[in-house]
């Protein structure tokens, strides 16, 4: 099913169904149907998997970043200790 439809229909579906009054004066909310609309999730999709995997991902990338800078900076500074006993 298109992820359009599955919208479609949980926008059609009422969220929760006045009852009679409740005794303090104001509509009664169908307590069943709010259970089943917030309460009965499936498992989860692949898109909660597919999210772990990027946050591993980056970060892996961030480690790998993190060691590049640290040999860019030391080959910064042997240029620039170079260039001082050079001059």
């Amino acid at each position: 099913m298109r992820i359009e439809d599955q919208i479609d229909q949980l926008m059609k579906r009422p969220i929760a169904v006045e009852k009679a009054p409740s005794e303090k004066g104001g509509p009664e909310m169908d307590m069943d149907l709010l259970a089943e609309t917030f309460a009965g999730k499936g498992p989860p999709d692949s898109t909660i998997d597919r999210i772990e995997v990027l946050e591993k991902g980056l970060k892996d990338m961030g480690v790998t970043v993190e060691n590049k800078t640290g040999e860019l900076m030391g080959r910064i500074n042997k240029l620039e200790d170079f260039q001082k006993n050079a001059s």
